[in-house]
């Protein structure tokens, strides 16, 4: 069982977030592997339909002749349907994943043997707060984008250069709140009676506090994910590359590339790679709820508290 609150070197993270996974790695993909499975494969679907407007488009362009209108707007509909289900696919697979976290902390064989009767309940709850956490935090962002730029269009009217030195800050301040920021979703998916601007506040004040952590973590893992997602994706590569050759060689029609044994082969390379898409966010979540104990224990000495509390029930 590792334990969630407790102080640990940047070694200790990693291994642990590691062994997490090669502890509950049967429970992690029965569960979420219902969530994946069914969305990498719809998800690939509207994938492979946009890029193959793409090259259509590109073929048009070889071609000195202009698209049909109808195949602009089926363009933008297959980016739009793949965005929106994306996010969809996040909310629910992030919602299982805390369920099962809640689960291992609060049960005393932690994930082995689990029955989905024994997640229902804080999956009901996890899903209505990462709705919220999504859905709220879009909001937010939207209204910090909109005050940036109303201010920014305020500095161009009096000083170009000053627009230049505006957009540095703006980068570089961005840069350092985006670090603790990954701490949120823990905090608000895991801590009961929080509110989303307070974990918000205990996001930054935490985040900040052990910033070099989470960078360091942040780098990590997302190295570990670079090489999930070569292996996941270097097949559906390989095949877009071959397809770009045939297309820009005018040699499309006709072609292997055009025929339905290349479209599947290329669709369930998609699946693949949509799997490996969703299966990195896991392992980012993973660290980031080890750095969030780290951290909670660090600076607020929550493991301690709850010692306490537990002690003082007995």
């Amino acid at each position: 069982m590792i334990e969630l609150y407790k102080i640990r070197t940047f070694s200790e993270k990693i291994s642990d977030t590691i062994d997490f996974i090669r502890q509950n790695w049967r429970a992690l993909l029965k569960y979420l592997g219902c969530v994946i499975l069914p969305a990498s494969i719809v998800l690939a679907f509207f994938f492979n339909h946009f890029w193959n407007g793409y090259m259509s488009f590109v073929s048009d362009v070889e071609r000195g002749t202009s698209g049909d209108f109808s195949d602009g707007i089926s363009f933008m509909l297959n980016y739009v349907a793949m965005v929106v289900i994306y996010m969809v696919t996040f909310v629910f697979l992030n919602a299982m994943f805390y369920a099962m976290v809640r689960v291992y902390y609060h049960r005393e064989n932690g994930l082995q043997g689990v029955v989905y009767d024994e997640l229902r309940s804080p999956f009901k709850l996890c899903l209505k707060r990462m709705a919220t956490l999504i859905g709220l935090g879009f909001l937010l962002g939207i209204v910090v984008i909109v005050a940036l730029v109303v201010v920014g269009a305020l500095f161009g009217t009096i000083n170009a250069a000053l627009v230049v030195l505006y957009v540095l800050l703006c980068g570089a301040a961005l840069f350092a709140v985006a670090f603790p920021l990954m701490l949120m979703a823990p905090i608000y998916m895991l801590e009961d009676n929080i509110s989303f601007f307070d974990a918000l506040a205990k996001a930054m004040r935490l985040g900040f506090k052990t910033w070099g952590g989470i960078f360091g973590m942040a780098i990590v893992l997302g190295l570990l994910i670079s090489v999930l997602q070569m292996v996941t994706s270097g097949p559906w590569y390989v095949l877009f590359i071959m397809k770009t050759i045939f297309t820009l060689s005018n040699d499309l029609d006709g072609s292997f590339t055009n025929s339905f044994i290349f479209t599947l082969i290329t669709y369930l390379a998609s699946i693949l790679q949509c799997m490996g898409m969703l299966i990195s966010t896991i392992f980012t979540e993973v660290g980031m709820n080890i750095q969030y104990g780290h951290a909670a224990e660090l600076v607020d000495g929550m493991g301690t508290q709850e010692k306490i509390e537990h002690f003082e029930d007995l």
